[in-house]
């Protein structure tokens, strides 16, 4: 597979994720959408720093890569870094606390900010010249 190959492969699990995500807010299944927001996210940083030969081994290592890489650079706003920050616990707390919840406002919002930062990753893919 090529590394083009490869990152289209990680930005096509984005979008899915998210329309998974999506599909679970509106069904009013929001700590299962946070995990599939959170996996959008993910994938679509992955394929961002794939493009730079860097593969991180775990979830930290991804997101202070991305944050050394491409919020301290000014690549991508400041703002996206909070954001990653907030969905990268919200998820850890869905999946493995006990009695977690989160309503349908602060969801949908997890979900626009998860969707601009994907299409800021590809927009930015998109003009990136890959091998």
């Amino acid at each position: 597979m090529t590394r083009n190959e490869y990152v289209q492969y990680r930005l096509e699990r984005a979008n899915k994720s998210l329309q998974i995500g999506e599909k679970l807010l509106k069904d009013g299944f929001y700590e299962d959408a946070i995990n599939r927001i959170y996996y959008a996210v993910y994938y679509a940083v992955s394929a961002l720093l794939y493009t730079r030969k860097l593969y991180p081994k775990t979830h930290r290592g991804m997101k202070s890569l991305f944050n050394k890489e491409f919020i301290q650079t000014g690549l991508i706003d400041k703002s996206q870094e909070d954001f990653y920050s907030q969905i990268f616990a919200r998820r850890f707390e869905a999946d493995y606390e006990d009695f977690f919840q989160i309503d349908l406002p602060r969801t949908k919002q997890y979900y626009d900010d998860a969707k601009k930062l994907v299409t800021k990753i590809e927009d930015l893919l998109n003009n990136t010249t890959n091998d």
